[in-house]
Order: structure tokens, then C-alpha cells, then sequence
């Protein structure tokens, strides 16, 4: 949100909580849902939040809000030379809660000012998230059991690396051109992978 401020929201909620880094007190509530990434410019915040399907600008300054559009429905966005990609999906809830998933079922690389979809394709088994591009400008995207690298022209599945753990796995980390960080939360204490190509 600047290097003064920062935001605070949980997935499933609906609120932004604005927070002064040197006081640590909220200055602003702003109505979201669960903005995954923002980008800042000079003048404006772009905030956005692929489950909630929107993506809000707010001028920096006073943090109004000045633009509020809607934008592909999935997890979380990856930038990359002016388009965003993205695992797609729909929201839907989950039994016997208050909350919600995505229900992945695509692969998608859109503009990313206007959100024209350039590129769909089928997803690989599993994906969850889009992480970044790797060193031969391959998408990297992290699955249930692993990793997948995904041809950024096609966007099919080129390599994979599975782990032995199916359904284990907490979260991945991008660290850079050609390896990722994998935590699996399968046994306590957790576990770190570090996946190298």
C-alpha cells in the first residue's frame, strides 16, 4: 500500500484494514474481497483479488476509490510484460461452512489493463497457483503434489515434479529463475523442499 502503509485482509473476507506502519493503527477499512496482490504507481494502488473476481484502483494519496472492475475469477495473479496468467476457476462453497473455494478448472492468460483473454487452456492435474516464469520462460505452477512447468506459448505441460506426499502440501514459494520452496504439512515437524531444475 506505500512504504507508510500496509494492508491487512484475510482470504475469505470482504475487508481491507489500512494500517500505518509507524503507529501500527488502522487508518482506513476498505470493502474488498481478499485482494491477493497490489500494485503500486505514483498516484494510484491497484488492488486485486482474483476470488472475489475484482479489481479495485484507489488514488494513493487518500486511498478513495477510483476505479472498481471486474476480473477473471481464479487464484492468485502472476504479471509478466503486461499480461497476467492465471489458474482459473469458479467460487463455490464449501459444505457445512461460512467459506469458499475456487473450483480450478483452467489456465488463462489475460491483458492485463483490460483483462481480453488471450491464451485458455486446459490446467495441468492439480494446479493451484501460477508462481512466475522460470529461466527458459517457462510458467512455473504449483500442484497439489508438486510442481508443473507450462509452455507459455501453448500453455501445456512440459515437465512436472512430484512429490510423495499427495495432498500434503501447504505452500509453495517461487525463489527465482529455476527453483521453488515447497512446505508439506503432512507431519509435524513440517517439512521444506527445495525443487531445483
Amino acid at each position: 500500500m506505500g512504504d507508510d502503509r500496509y494492508g491487512v485482509g484475510s482470504w475469505l473476507g470482504q475487508t481491507l484494514a489500512v494500517v500505518d506502519v509507524r503507529t501500527s493503527t488502522t487508518v482506513k477499512k476498505i470493502r474488498v474481497a481478499a485482494p491477493h496482490v497490489s500494485v503500486l504507481s505514483e498516484e494510484t494502488v491497484k488492488l486485486y483479488a482474483p476470488h472475489g473476481g475484482r479489481r479495485m484502483v484507489l488514488r494513493r494519496r487518500g486511498l478513495e476509490r477510483l476505479e472498481d472492475t471486474a476480473m477473471p475469477t481464479g487464484t492468485r495473479p502472476f504479471f509478466e510484460g503486461g499480461e497476467v496468467m492465471m489458474v482459473l476457476g469458479t467460487r463455490r462453497p464449501i459444505a457445512h461452512s461460512s467459506a469458499w473455494e475456487i473450483a480450478r478448472d483452467a489456465l488463462g492468460v489475460f491483458d492485463a489493463s483490460t483483462f481480453d483473454e488471450r491464451v485458455r487452456a486446459p490446467m495441468p492435474a492439480g494446479a493451484r497457483e501460477v508462481l512466475g516464469m522460470d529461466h527458459e520462460g517457462r510458467v512455473v505452477t504449483s500442484t497439489d503434489d508438486g510442481l508443473a512447468l507450462v509452455d507459455r506459448a501453448t500453455l501445456r505441460e512440459t515437465a512436472r515434479l512430484t512429490l510423495p506426499i499427495p495432498n500434503g502440501i501447504r505452500a509453495h514459494l517461487f525463489l527465482g529463475k529455476h527453483q521453488a520452496m515447497i512446505m508439506i504439512d503432512h507431519d509435524r515437524p513440517r517439512e521444506l523442499v527445495v525443487a531445483r531444475w
